[in-house]
């Protein structure tokens, strides 16, 4: 990888690293193959705590059938 990209992916990191706010706003309106993308970025460079955070407030936009979704138990669950 290039000095370029890596510069941009930290980059990336650094804004998408902001207490939540800019994937708190983006994450219901991603599809769930964007918003397991995305994660994976976000654990790759921030921590996977914070992804599994995102994928959580990415859940709750979605239905029961939904990749991710939230449950009548309020818990995440992942279609396999």
């Amino acid at each position: 990888m290039t000095e370029q990209k890596l510069d941009a992916a930290a980059g990336l990191a650094a804004v998408l690293n902001d207490g939540g706010y800019v994937l708190g706003d983006i994450a219901t309106k991603l599809t769930c193959t964007e918003a397991n993308a995305l994660a994976e970025f976000v654990a790759a460079w921030i921590t996977p705590e914070f992804a599994q955070e995102f994928l959580a407030a990415h859940a709750e936009g979605d239905d029961e059938g939904d990749l991710h979704y939230v449950g009548e138990d309020g818990e995440v669950h992942e279609r396999s």
